[in-house]
């Protein structure tokens, strides 16, 4: 028997009706808290707060700043010491933002209901008159004149190119050189100074100074000058360092080598004098103490250099007492210590930091600190200091996608559960064209650091372009990070229920027992957005009826993506996929939801969501066991947050390995403009096709969110 009994591809005039309602539902879905009501509590509304004035995304970021300052988020009023501090916060941001002329006119509606006006525009005596009791504030911004940078000139840099030291002040990775790139404020070019001289005591320039020679601000336009003297000095270089000699606390310490040349500045002195105490933190002397003295030096007329020893203060011995916690909540003791793992008899201080660290990634704490009890002597216990976060997260999702359209649901989220650090996640998304629930149960830190354990399912039911589908996924697997080196490995098993209609081959229901594992490595600057670095993947996932299911079939896929940043806020994106999938048995073949369907918003983009997969001679897809897939864009930044993109996309396909790699070539070339948000690329996308099929459209408008590939 089947799994389902979808409509027939042909047969679609419009969409379920009860897909849509349900779609319109869960977009328009909020949470909603109703208190138990009580006859004895009358329930009062929290003061109300709005800002405008400043543009919608900045007007609730500032809003969300000032609802910061109360102390009761609840309170039905405001009272007049945060109002004066609103003003502040609200005038000290439109200030370092480059409007240093601003006015700030705040709407106070009293609990009598009066109207207090109240206008402060930084110069004069801020006047709120005490005792006031605010039910209703309203902070109304007027920017006035934008002061950017017209003009910035720095004399006297040698040791490092000017586009460099100019990136201190200017945004500069932008195409247009907007005025809200180049914003300026008294505040901004000191913090800029200060970057600019921290990056040559960092070079070894330790007396270097920079200082205005020259400042020009023109208070009807906002056009500033500014003219920076940089005075470098002489470059101090580490000739040598050794321990101080003799020196019993410093016993069984190495130092490493230095490099050639070694620029000396307080931060390298810092890490070097730190290097040295953590070998004696391992050792079981946690308040190990070390310093650079120097003791030596000979100076040229551009050239210091320099001959330091390093001083060692041991201190006590220290023994391993308890180990503690203290704010666990419902986290249970045995389990925290089996995750911080700091053992004796000695003290390690770096073992019980790295401890603080591991109990930091389970998710289940807001906040881990530690502290050693009693401050001196022998032994000493280790505290940590835990503040438990949310244990449960409702995340409601919406949008738009060209393909699936409007799209609603929810992610529910529940941490740390029975008290042993467990997680668990059920999604659920509802469009006009799929229906998707997932939910996935986690051990972290299974057996070891960074393994985690994990089971899921997975349900899919979509109306694909000539074909539906259906899924149903359980999978229990291992998955491994590896941070240092940005690796990711998994194996898991994978028991399917699989179905598909389609007029190429008619219905199809079959099971699927498999063992998958993948690997990655990471090297991008962001995920999210990546501009620099690249990332590497392999995915095989091995079928065989000895597993429990019915097909026996290999599928391997291969991945790489590289971006290049070049100048100005141009970059270059290249991706490369190659899958291939092998059935040795006709009796047991590929299924077709194992079957490979390039084409979409993240694979060529003149096509729908599988639109450039091989096609029969009615136009009906047949999936390909074989595609190598290519994606070459150039993304221009024309502001820090709007780009334009140029692509050209294509995809070696075919239905069969007798041709393989492939025997038909389909090319997308095309554009479009992101908007890059923390969540990833917001994309407006048009692929155009170069040699279409008869049944392939002209070329595809792609709505969506994330980065390509």
């Amino acid at each position: 028997m089947a799994l389902f009994r979808p409509t027939h591809p042909r047969s679609r005039v419009a969409q379920p009706a009860w897909r849509a309602l349900l779609c319109l539902l869960l977009l328009v879905l909020r949470p909603v808290w109703s208190p138990a009501e009580t006859n004895s509590v009358e329930l009062v509304a929290p003061a109300a707060l709005r800002v405008s004035g400043y543009g919608l995304l900045e007007n609730r970021a500032l809003r969300r700043s000032l609802r910061e300052l109360q102390a009761d988020r609840q309170a039905p009023v405001l009272d007049a010491n945060f109002i004066e501090d609103a003003f502040l916060v609200l005038l000290n941001r439109l200030q370092d933002d480059g409007y240093l002329k601003p006015l700030i006119v705040g709407h106070l509606t009293l609990t009598n209901g009066e109207v207090l006006v109240i206008g402060w525009n930084g110069r004069e005596e801020l006047e709120v008159p005490r005792g006031v009791q605010v039910g209703e504030a309203h902070f109304e911004a007027f920017r006035g004149v934008l002061f950017y940078y017209d003009e910035l000139e720095i004399k006297g840099l040698t040791a490092i190119p000017e586009s460099r030291a100019k990136g201190f002040f200017l945004i500069r990775d932008s195409l247009l050189n907007l005025k809200s790139s180049r914003r300026f404020s008294p505040d901004s070019l000191q913090t800029s100074m200060r970057g600019l001289r921290r990056e040559l005591v960092n070079l070894g320039y330790r007396d270097a100074v920079v200082e205005v020679e020259e400042q020009w601000s023109d208070p009807v336009t906002g056009q500033t000058r500014i003219t920076l003297r940089v005075r470098e000095g002489r470059k101090y270089v580490v000739r040598s360092w050794r321990l101080a000699s003799p020196d019993p606390g410093a016993a069984g310490v190495e130092l490493p080598a230095l490099p050639e040349a070694q620029p000396y500045s307080l931060t390298w002195e810092q890490d070097a004098a730190q290097a040295v105490e953590v070998e004696l933190y391992r050792k079981g002397y946690p308040d190990a103490q070390a310093r650079l003295v120097e003791v030596g030096r000979s100076e040229a007329e551009e050239v210091v250099w320099m001959d330091l020893e390093v001083e060692v203060e041991r201190g006590e011995q220290v023994e391993l007492g308890q180990v503690r916690f203290e704010g666990a909540g419902h986290s249970r003791e045995s389990f925290l210590l089996r995750r911080a793992r700091v053992e004796g008899p000695l003290l390690d201080r770096v073992e019980a930091d790295q401890g603080r660290e591991r109990l930091a990634r389970l998710g289940s704490f807001r906040f881990v600190d530690l502290r050693l009890e009693p401050d001196t002597g022998s032994p000493r216990d280790v505290v940590y200091e835990l503040t438990e976060g949310r244990r449960y997260e409702l995340s409601l999702i919406g949008g738009y996608g060209s393909y699936d359209q409007f799209f609603g649901g929810f992610e529910f989220q529940h941490y740390n559960l029975w008290g042993i650090g467990h997680n668990t996640r059920l999604k659920v998304v509802q469009s006009l064209k799929s229906t998707l629930g997932a939910y996935t149960y986690t051990v972290p830190e299974f057996l070891r650091p960074n393994l985690d354990l994990y089971a899921s399912a997975n349900g899919y039911q979509g109306e694909e372009l000539t074909y539906d589908q259906q899924e149903l996924k359980l999978s229990l697997g291992l998955r491994q990070q590896l941070p240092r080196s940005g690796q990711q490995v998994g194996l898991r098993y994978s028991y399917e229920f699989l179905a598909a209609q389609t007029d190429a081959i008619g219905d199809e229901d079959t099971r699927a027992a498999a063992i998958i594992a993948d690997w990655q490595i990471d090297r991008r600057d962001n995920p999210l957005l990546p501009r620099d670095g690249y990332r590497l993947y392999a995915n095989i996932e091995y079928s065989d009826p000895v597993l429990g299911g019915q097909s026996d079939y290999t599928r391997v896929e291969l991945g790489a993506a590289y971006h290049h940043p070049f100048s100005r806020g141009l970059i270059g994106h290249v991706g490369l996929l190659h899958d291939i999938a092998y059935s040795p048995d006709p009796d047991t073949s590929l299924p077709f939801n194992k079957r490979f369907f390039p084409g979409g918003a993240n694979s060529v983009r003149g096509y729908q969501r599988g639109g450039a997969s091989p096609l029969d001679a009615n136009g009906e897809q047949l999936g390909a066991v074989s595609v190598l897939q290519w994606n070459l864009e150039l993304e221009q930044y024309l502001t820090r947050t709007i780009s334009i993109v140029g692509f050209l996309d294509g995809a070696g396909i075919t239905p069969d390995l007798d041709t393989y790699p492939f025997d038909q070539v389909l090319w997308s070339v095309g554009g479009g403009v992101r908007w890059n948000t923390v969540i990833g690329p917001v994309r407006l996308e048009y692929g155009y096709n170069l040699d279409p099929r008869p049944a392939d459209p002209t070329g595809t408008l792609h709505f969506s969110i994330g980065y390509p590939f």
